[in-house]
């Protein structure tokens, strides 16, 4: 039976659990590992973008998904497994920090928000299928453009300020 102790108003699992060096291995290499996922996915895009490319359009974005192909797919696997790497490094921040209501909020807004950057840098390997399938590239620009200015893909009416609150008024 494990048992666990009380030190500072939170619960801590004992030092001598089955499960708390692997736990304490693991979130030191999260620590270290989640950082350096997100200088590659950096470093590749400023790699592919140093002569003036950039993915402000859909027709950017596929030539330089076209020019750059596999740099850009190591910078986004890199980009997602530091998404993923994250989530266990903010809980063994957890246990590290005083237990309170703020950290508890902001560690969990932090691993929400890359949570959402991951699901971000997955839509772009629609970008790159496209660039490497060949074919209408003027239609799959669109696409892009298209799918960039959806309804659901821009902010809300309370949060775009004045002109929102009025176009909601109506």
């Amino acid at each position: 039976m494990t048992a666990t102790v009380q030190a500072s108003g939170r619960s801590v699992a004992p030092a001598g659990s089955p499960t708390s060096r692997v736990r304490q291995v693991g979130c030191a290499v999260a620590m270290v590992l989640a950082p350096w996922g997100f200088v590659v996915t950096n470093a590749t895009y400023a790699w592919a973008i140093r002569d003036g490319g950039g993915d402000e359009t859909g027709a950017q974005a596929l030539a330089l998904a076209g020019s750059y192909p596999t740099l850009l797919r190591v910078g986004l696997v890199a980009g997602m497994l530091g998404c993923l790497l994250l989530i266990p490094a903010v809980m063994g921040a957890f246990r590290l920090a005083p237990a309170s209501r703020l950290v508890l909020a902001g560690g969990s807004l932090m691993i929400a928000g890359y949570v959402c950057y991951f699901g971000v840098l997955a839509t772009n390997f629609s970008i790159l299928a496209m660039a490497e399938r060949g074919g209408p590239v003027a239609d799959f620009a669109a696409v892009i453009d298209a799918s960039r200015s959806d309804t659901w893909s821009r902010r809300p009416p309370a949060v775009r300020g004045s002109a929102g609150k009025g176009a909601a008024a109506r």
